[in-house]
């Protein structure tokens, strides 16, 4: 076997394994949302303490931690850190399952957030490695389907092994059977992620470090003027904070949408967390495969229409079709219907964050690039955070009555997309112009145009 042909093995290998890595994580993370309500009842939390153990907190401690996390990731051995984190938020999951009351599962929940915020940087350092330029988007694609199959995986698998314990599965050998049957889950799942620590390991590959000739003139060219950032944020301005206010509120509805809707669709149709996980699994597993079809065939749809890039415009026709299948899919009175209106929402929701990687690659020039994204990313996590706490405050302090859930998913998301749409709009509007500003900077430090800006300064000119 050539050296080429070991090297590309290794290489797929290494996507594979971290593809698994993210499947766990996604599950891990989706896991109490299914179990939200067995989760209340237990520990006698309300409906706001809900929402800061399965939104804030998390969010919070994955914004705060990538960035250190990211910074060993470039300096360190990453298939150390990368075990090593896998291990603890799997440990720190298993924890969770003997939490016994808010305080210690608000610190668990704390800790799984700050371990699984290494997985992402660390991956695409070693992709990046790993892989030459012309395969590297391919690798990556595995890691985006990690979402809908870690969510099937949480919902189906988690709705059905809870089912299986409350009905006495285990009694006399598994801990927590019968009533406590969302802290055998846990523990399970937790148990489960430890493999694929093992396997990253043993078998994940930390390639020789490329270079740093490669990087050098970018990075001596960034400290030698360090003016750039402060002469292209305010011309980028009349851009970038329009587009903040629509990334950032379409974060808080995602956040805040996502962690109810069980409790959503226990209160309002009396399903049990098996049926929840089973429908809500397939649902998301069926829409999060489609949406990258979904989004691309928008934004080829928006270019044609309007006769230029237009990313923003095919994110704010997305939004605006799912607006009518979340407000009025609350109100349905069969809960089928409702998961179905859900579902198409799904893959439009998931479209719109597919394309917005075409703005991130865009909205900058190279120079700039990676530190816009860890910008705009930080902003949205921090205001993704409040989501969950919001929808539970609406309807503790508004509503004032917990059955009434379905009000607040219908109501509160349909102002919060409504927001989105109009400040995305005005972005739009604004995008040929960001787009001419980063070629123009692109020029004058003479760095290589991406296509996107070589197809962009041809429509300039």
């Amino acid at each position: 076997m050539t050296e080429d042909r070991v090297q590309h093995l290794r290489a797929w290998l290494a996507a594979v394994l971290l593809a698994i890595a993210a499947v766990i994580c996604t599950a891990d993370r989706t896991l109490p949302g299914l179990l939200m309500e067995p989760i209340k009842h237990s520990l006698s939390l309300t409906d706001t303490e809900i929402g800061i153990l399965t939104g804030f907190t998390f969010t919070i401690s994955m914004t705060i931690a990538a960035l250190p996390l990211a910074w060993l990731a470039d300096r360190y051995d990453r298939v150390l850190l990368l075990s090593g984190a896998i291990a603890a938020w799997c440990i720190l999951t298993i924890a969770s399952g003997f939490a016994r009351d808010f305080q210690t599962l608000f610190l668990f929940r704390l800790g799984v957030g700050i371990g699984e915020a290494a997985l992402l940087p660390a991956s695409l350092s070693l992709l990046a490695d790993l892989f030459p330029l012309d395969k590297l988007a391919r690798a990556s694609a595995l890691l985006a389907y990690s979402v809908p199959l870690g969510t099937f995986m949480a919902m189906t698998g988690g709705g059905e092994l809870y089912e299986a314990m409350s009905h006495g599965l285990g009694a006399g050998v598994i801990p927590f059977a019968g009533e406590e049957s969302w802290r055998s889950t846990t523990i399970i799942f937790g148990a489960a992620g430890l493999i694929a620590a093992m396997l990253t390991a043993t078998l994940l590959p930390e390639p020789r470090r490329r270079k740093a000739a490669s990087v050098l003139p970018s990075v001596e060219a960034a400290r030698s003027n360090p003016s750039t950032m402060r002469a292209y944020l305010p011309r980028a301005a009349m851009f970038i904070l329009p587009y903040l206010v629509c990334t950032g509120v379409f974060t808080i509805f995602l956040m805040g949408f996502n962690t109810w809707l069980a409790p959503f669709f226990s209160r309002s149709y009396g399903w049990s967390v098996g049926e929840i996980g089973r429908v809500m699994g397939f649902t998301a597993l069926v829409s999060g495969l489609i949406a990258p079809a979904v989004g691309l065939f928008f934004n080829a749809a928006a270019r044609r229409w309007l006769d230029r890039e237009a990313p923003v415009a095919a994110i704010c026709i997305m939004m605006t079709l799912a607006l009518p299948l979340v407000v009025l899919g609350p109100l349905a009175p069969d809960g089928m219907l409702t998961a179905a209106a859900f579902g198409a929402s799904f893959a439009l929701m998931g479209g719109c964050t597919v394309i917005a990687m075409v703005v991130y690659a865009s909205m900058a020039p190279a120079g700039l690039r990676a530190r816009m994204v860890a910008i705009v990313h930080l902003i949205c996590g921090l205001a993704g955070s409040t989501g969950a706490i919001l929808y539970a405050g609406f309807t503790d302090l508004v509503l004032e009555n917990p059955a009434k859930l379905y009000l607040t998913i219908s109501v509160l998301s349909g102002l919060l997309l409504a927001i989105s749409i109009l400040a995305g709009l005005i972005a739009d509007r604004r995008y040929s112009q960001i787009l001419a500003l980063s070629v123009a900077f692109d020029e004058d430090d003479a760095a290589p145009l991406s296509p996107l800006h070589i197809r962009a300064a041809k429509l300039s000119h």
